[in-house]
Parts: structure tokens; sequence; C-alpha cells
């Protein structure tokens, strides 16, 4: 009864549509704070497939009122487990109405009122109509990664064989920090599953089988927009070096970034001597898998080389200096965010793609950056 209430009231199928929101979604307007927000009873909640998509920060003593002033300008506010907050324009199509027996904890901010249960979700409506859906799609690729589709996972036999962890935790999973992950650690395979999993590899299980998206149907818990695997399915991506296309109108041909349909006399090597101000070769070293390891990012350069790179960070009185990803160069004091020497085979072979300046000289890869120290550095 209440599910047929709720759904005729708004005039059309909210579960039906079964859309989730992006977590970092655009500011809401708040104009309906004072809006009387209908209870709608017990509702049903996954942790790893929220029936609300975004986060209500109630803080720690959580009420259903303040909750409900959290979530203004969504349509949905609900409370869980005496302190959780949820907000949401739609309810995901997998939740359903429980028992009001199973919301029995009572709120942390008023123990004369009850904040859902263990997977159970105190529900309100704001009764207004809810806009338009957002889609959720596959994310096609990013940076040189490419979606390869939908394959089959096992727990015993992982598609992947590293499942890793991403910046921010499982709870902010995107497809673009789990590629950044897996290219910083060298690998060419990367891979989303059950909204919050991130897996790594350069080749796949044997037993991996292509599979239908409609198994890869889980949104990210980062972006509700896009797709993060399913439960046993995996969406998988693949990484292709190629320099990013040089789109400085003043650099010359001579000078420009070699595309996919244009190639070198020969193949870019690394500069590891003969730099200014005394500056040497510190190796290959995984970036962005916590954060930028120099924090220091200069302007990206159409005629950057090693040299002009440890010049430029010279000058501003940094000791160390990086270049990466053919035109961008980077500062520091010190390697920080964890920052780790790259060793695979992989990074080796693929942290000399071809400078901006310099066509026949290395600056670094994707998420790899060759990086360069001096102790005589000018004072800051």
């Amino acid at each position: 009864m209440l599910a047929h209430f709720v759904l005729s009231l708004l005039g059309s199928s909210l579960l039906a549509q079964g859309a989730v929101l992006n977590h970092k979604q655009q500011p809401r307007d708040t104009t309906d704070a004072a809006a009387q927000w209908a209870p709608q009873g017990c509702w049903s909640d996954n942790r790893h497939n929220r029936t609300l998509a975004a986060l209500g920060d109630a803080g720690t003593n959580v009420t259903n009122v303040k909750c409900q002033s959290r979530c203004a300008g969504y349509r949905y506010a609900g409370t869980e487990y005496s302190g959780e907050c949820y907000c949401g324009d739609y309810l995901n199509s997998i939740t359903s109405p429980l028992s009001d027996l199973a919301c029995y904890m009572t709120c942390t901010g008023d123990d004369t009122e009850t904040c859902g249960g263990p997977n159970a979700l105190s529900l309100y409506w704001d009764g207004q109509a809810a806009p338009a859906s957002t889609p959720i799609s596959v994310n096609a690729g990013v940076d040189g990664w490419t979606s390869q589709g939908c394959y089959t996972d096992q727990v015993g036999s992982r598609t992947l064989s590293n499942g890793v962890a991403t910046p921010r935790g499982a709870s902010s999973l995107t497809v673009q920090l789990c590629v950044d992950t897996c290219g910083s650690a060298g690998y060419t395979l990367a891979g989303v599953e059950y909204s919050g999993e991130c897996y790594c590899g350069n080749s796949t299980s044997t037993g991996a089988v292509a599979e239908d998206q409609s198994a890869c149907n889980m949104p990210c818990y980062g972006n509700g927009s896009e797709y993060c695997g399913g439960a046993n399915a995996i969406n998988l991506y693949s990484f292709a070096i190629a320099p990013p296309a040089n789109t400085s109108t003043s650099a010359s041909s001579a000078t420009a970034t070699p595309t996919a349909t244009q190639s070198t006399s020969a193949t870019p090597t690394m500069v590891t001597s003969g730099l200014p101000d005394g500056y040497t070769y510190q190796g290959c070293w995984a970036d962005l898998t916590n954060g930028r390891i120099l924090s220091v990012q200069q302007p990206d350069s159409a005629t950057l080389t090693p040299a002009s790179c440890v010049s430029t960070c010279y000058t501003a009185g940094y000791s160390y200096a990086g270049v990466e990803w053919s035109k961008q160069c980077f500062c520091g004091k010190a390697i920080v965010n964890g920052g780790y020497q790259a060793v695979s085979s992989y990074a080796l072979q693929n942290c000399h793609v071809a400078c901006t300046g310099d066509t026949t000289q290395g600056c670094g890869g994707s998420r790899l950056m060759a990086l360069y120290y001096s102790n005589a550095t000018t004072s800051s």
C-alpha cells in the first residue's frame, strides 16, 4: 500500500527509474528548506548500492529533522542505523518497503524518535515531484585508457589479480581513480567492480569471459553517472601509450609531440647525465597514486626538455624536478604522498614518452615521472 501511495502521488514510477545520483552533485536549490516532509515508512537499504545516493552530513547528534534540513533541495531524506543521513531525488530500484519494526533504532540526537535500523532506512518525502533523471553510462575511457567492456569475475579466481586501494577509499571510487592508481603502479589493465572495488593487472585470468553490459549494472560510489561493474562482473579498461596531442599554436612541426599517426626517427631516450645545476637522474617514479609526488606543477610547455624543467626548478629554489607525459614539469623540496620508484618492466619501458621540446629525449609517461635531484639549489 505504501509503495502504491508514493508512486501514484508522484505520478510516475520512481522505483522503476532506479536512477542513482552522482555523489558530487551540483549545489542544490535550498529554497524549499522549510518543506513539510512526509514520512514514507521503513525501506530496505544496502551499503553497496544505497537507496538514496547522496550522503547528508547531519553531524553526530542526528535527528530526522536535522537530516531533512541537510537534504533541503532533494526530494527524499532518510536516516539509518541511529546516526546516518542520506539524501536523493530517486529511490534505487532495488529497494522495497519493510515492516516499521525494522526501523527500531533511536536517533543519536533524540532518543524519543527512531532513525532507521541495520540496512533499514526511515524515509521521508518533501512532497515535490522529482526532476529528470541523470542517466548512468559506461565510461568510454580516460587519459589513454579505453573501455574493453564487461567481464566475468570470481572471488576465487580474479579476472585481474591485484586488488588495490584508491585515494579516499572505496566510497569515492571512480573509473578515473582506478585507472590512475593502476597506471601509477605500472599496470596496463584496470577494472572496477561492485561500485567500490579496483583491480589491476597486465593480463586477465584464463577463466575470464566477456559478459553483457547488463551484468555491470552498479554505479560508482564516487560518480553515480558511470558504471563500476557489478556482482561478479568487472568493467575492464586497457592502456595504450599515446602521447597527448600538442595543442599549442606556437609549437613548430619540428617539436610537435608525436601522435598515433606520426613517428620519430628514433626511440626517445632518458636524459641521465649532463644536466645543468648539478641535477642527477633518480629513475622513473609512480605519480598520482595518492596525489602528486612533487607539490608544484609548472605550466605545460610546448618546448619541454629535462634540462629546461630542472633549470626552472633550480631557479625557483627546488631540489627536485620531474618531467611527465611529454609536456609537464614538476618541482618540489621533497617527495610527498608516498611516492615510490616504479621498477616494473612496464614502467621502465614507458617512462620515456617523447618530450615536446626534443622528440629524441624522454619526458616520463602517463602517471610516470622521470625524476631529477640536486643538492645545490638556490635559496627560496
